[in-house]
């Protein structure tokens, strides 16, 4: 649909017109002129896409408009524009929608101070993520509302002649998640070892674009923690994490 804009009443001579008349004519233009441009502003709106991208990240697109396709190198997926609240969002593939994740872990001995300080988790290497971030090594902040799958295990490490409890639990935006928490009691030295455990579970939460969850610890003795295991040579075995953490949504 084509707009055939107005065009502004010219005067060959303004000692003969009125002041009066020039400011209507000027209103009725101005008016004319807005309405036709919303018209247009509602055409390209509705308009289906026609603008279709090969980018490395959607970040290089600086105006898109509702509708427009873009393929991603990064994510190597088809995204769609929804609108500016919503943003892009990635095509169903095979059937499935493509789910947002997160994977870390964590290559450092963590302990506590006291038996009575919770401590959150932290991790040091992100192996992959898409729809997720690690911000300040404990927090999975999330980009999209969703539900997910917090999978983690830690590599528990003993070095008292008594068995000691350690407990996990899992936090969303600072505040406890009821019903989230385990207890592991990890065993005593024995000939000459620290004893060690795994201590893993998951939990399926419910979470809002910008909400962070974290994973808590406290130990009865602070001589019980969290302990990344070097590798093996004689067979080969890889390192131990003492920690990781895996986010999936379902």
């Amino acid at each position: 649909m084509a707009f055939n804009y107005p065009q502004l009443k010219e005067y060959f001579s303004l000692q003969n017109v009125d002041p009066q008349q020039v400011y209507n004519d000027m209103v009725d233009y101005a008016g004319e002129l807005k309405f036709l441009l919303e018209q247009r502003d509602a055409q390209v709106n509705l308009a289906p896409a026609t603008r279709f991208y090969t980018v490395v990240s959607t970040d290089e697109i600086g105006r898109p408009r509702i509708g427009d396709v873009a393929y991603t190198a990064s994510s190597s997926q088809f995204q769609g524009f929804i609108n500016a609240s919503v943003g892009w969002q990635p095509f169903n593939a095979g059937g499935k929608s493509a789910g947002y994740f997160i994977t870390v872990n964590d290559t450092t001995d963590q302990t506590a101070t006291t038996s009575t300080s919770a401590n959150a988790v932290s991790f040091n290497t992100v192996d992959g993520s898409f729809g997720f971030s690690l911000v300040s090594s404990t927090k999975f902040v999330a980009d999209h509302d969703g539900v997910y799958n917090f999978q983690f295990s830690l590599q528990l490490t003993n070095d008292q002649s008594q068995a000691e409890n350690l407990y996990v639990w899992l936090a969303k935006n600072g505040t406890n998640i009821p019903n989230s928490a385990g207890i592991a009691t990890v065993p005593s030295t024995h000939g000459g070892k620290n004893g060690h455990m795994i201590l893993g579970y998951n939990v399926i939460v419910t979470v809002s674009s910008s909400d962070y969850l974290q994973l808590y610890w406290k130990t009865d003795n602070p001589s019980t923690y969290i302990e990344t295991v070097a590798s093996l040579t004689s067979p080969a075995v890889p390192d131990s994490p003492s920690a990781i953490a895996t986010i999936t949504q379902v």
